[in-house]
């Protein structure tokens, strides 16, 4: 770091305080997001009441304040309250953030301070207080102080002396029995003194630029949470009207409208975010596998980043869902066969955001053909970025050939399909996708689709992929008969998630065949001896036979079941 100035401090927790209240500590518009939850919140009140250290924070001014540096390169507020303006001789945190955040909320006096603060932040993260009965720092339910407890009190209290002589005076008042009253009063002496005497250690760096001061904060952090590309190309790229990070939380939003992530695995939505980063990398030219160009210090680079940066996100990403669920039965993200596909389909929707019959029709055709040939699974990093070049031109109607085949006399085979399908196979994906296309006869999907997807099993206690059941609307029986052929009753019946399986299909006149279940099952179901074996088995006879019928149709893959 050039010219760098290192100081340490140590300072009473007080003076943090009043600096920040002076608009001496500021937030850098790279500072992540607030993240702690209560449990740590409460843990870090409780290691200053017994006189734990809670680590040194890291404070930086820039060298050169006037550069990108201005006031609206910060974050206006911290524990939910607003930015004073600032001092000349500020400091911003680069390490230290969630617990001064959690500091400031909780200790800063909001009948003494000239802060504005925002009341439901308030309330909703930093309404803290110290449980004077039992010793212990709590969460507070209640909006009206005035109905506290006397023993419940307000953490901002503990660390004003003169809010402890008014504490005094209320208990006197209140002719609350000695005993309590000496218990209050020494349990408020001490954890309020606790919280007066304690002292927080600082590292101030003083000089560099930008990137330096994110380097800087990107190895402090490296023993934490991981620092990722998107968080240091949003730190870069930051501005008073844009922010990465912001952007890609604004278009998961709108794709989490869209249901499309799975809702019993939360890990996903974190996948998904680092997908939507991999297509902005992506979407400057070069596939986000070419480590060189694609790095954030190439795309920092890059004149029309914002603009790029804004469509991707808000058109490519978005039209993609759409396309997927509505066109394809991808209806969330469990059921996407492979990222890359997510990513070559947003760099044609950032070259064609409408699309009429004939590019549709290419554009499924290339999802089915990578799909059934493992496409994106098959070929090593090199050659997805040949797949990504033909696929770009593709993409701008310069060629027909969305496909790179490094062996263009031979045709792709679709693998084995396996003995269970899973969520982690491209060929089980394939598989659930065919059924659920080929119940809704290949048609588009309606909105309603959307929110009903589930993979349910013919006979329970079966897990072989022709007992798959692929449900994506709700499924209504009509005319049930019991196995003498005697109608039992003309109502609906719906079958819903709590049905331990359907075999109920089996049991109605109705014709499901475009779930593949033929008269032949259900005569066979109807049978005294039952074997449901073969029932099954006439059913993966069906499946196999209309799915390598409509792998024919893709033409350059060739079924191999």
């Amino acid at each position: 770091m050039s010219n760098l100035q290192i100081n340490t401090r140590v300072r009473r927790l007080f003076y943090y305080l009043e600096d920040f209240e002076k608009g001496l500590i500021r937030i850098p518009l790279f500072q992540r997001d607030s993240v702690w939850n209560d449990k740590k919140k409460l843990e870090l009140f409780d290691s200053i009441k017994k006189g734990y250290p809670i680590g040194s924070v890291l404070f930086w001014r820039p060298e050169v304040v006037e550069d990108i540096l201005s006031s609206d390169y910060e974050i206006k507020s911290i524990g939910s309250y607003i930015m004073n303006e600032r001092a000349n001789d500020f400091f911003y945190i680069l390490d230290g953030y969630q617990r001064l955040s959690t500091l400031f909320g909780c200790l800063i006096n909001p009948e003494k301070t000239k802060l504005e603060r925002d009341e439901e932040e308030w309330f909703n993260s930093y309404n803290i207080i110290y449980n004077l009965e039992i010793g212990e720092f709590e969460i507070n339910k209640k909006k009206d102080f005035s109905k506290l407890e006397i023993y419940k009190v307000p953490l901002y209290k503990l660390v004003d002396t003169k809010e402890f002589y008014n504490f005094q005076s209320t208990l006197f008042r209140l002719n609350i029995n000695n005993e309590k009253t000496l218990k209050y009063l020494k349990n408020y002496e001490e954890v309020g003194f606790k919280f007066v005497d304690y002292n927080i250690p600082s590292i101030d760096l003083i000089g560099g630029n930008i990137k330096e001061a994110i380097d800087i904060f990107s190895r402090v952090n490296s023993a934490g949470s991981k620092i990722s590309d998107e968080w240091k190309l949003s730190a870069l790229k930051s501005s008073n009207n844009f922010r990465l990070g912001s952007l890609i939380n604004e278009t998961l939003v709108k794709v989490y409208q869209l249901n499309f992530f799975d809702n019993k695995n939360k890990r996903k939505k974190e996948s998904l975010r680092e997908l939507l980063f991999r297509c902005v990398q992506s979407s400057f030219g070069n596939l986000y596998l070419d480590n060189q160009k694609t790095s954030i210090f190439s795309l920092e680079k890059e004149d029309d980043f914002e603009i790029i940066v804004n469509r991707t996100l808000n058109v490519g990403v978005i039209r993609t869902v759409e396309f997927l669920i509505k066109e394809l039965g991808v209806l969330n993200y469990d059921l996407l066969p492979a990222n890359m596909q997510f990513i070559f389909l947003v760099e044609f929707f950032n070259n064609n955001e409408d699309l009429d019959n004939e590019k549709k029709l290419k554009l499924k055709k290339w999802f089915w053909q990578t799909t059934y040939s493992n496409y994106f699974t098959i070929y090593n990093p090199s050659k997805r970025k040949r797949a990504f070049e033909i696929f770009k031109e593709f993409a701008r109607f310069n060629t027909n050939v969305s496909l790179y085949n490094d062996k263009p006399n031979e045709k792709f085979i679709v693998p084995d399909l396996p003995d269970k399908i899973t969520f982690g196979s491209v060929r089980s994906k394939a598989f659930l996708l065919f059924m659920i296309n080929y119940a809704n006869n290949f048609k588009e999907f309606n909105d309603n689709d959307i929110n009903s997807f589930s993979q349910e099993k013919l006979f329970k206690e079966y897990d072989t992929p022709e007992n798959v059941i692929p449900k994506f609307r709700k499924i209504n029986l009509i005319n049930s008969y019991n196995k003498d052929g005697q109608l039992l009753f003309h109502d609906i019946i719906k079958i819903n998630k709590r049905q331990p399986d359907f075999s109920k299909m089996l049991e109605t006149s109705q014709d499901f065949e475009n779930y593949f279940i033929s008269k032949e099952m259900k005569s066979l179901y109807s049978d005294i001896n039952i074997k449901i074996d073969d029932i099954l088995n006439l059913r993966k006879e069906l499946i196999i036979e209309a799915e390598k019928e409509f792998v024919k149709s893709l033409e350059i893959v060739e079924y191999n079941q």
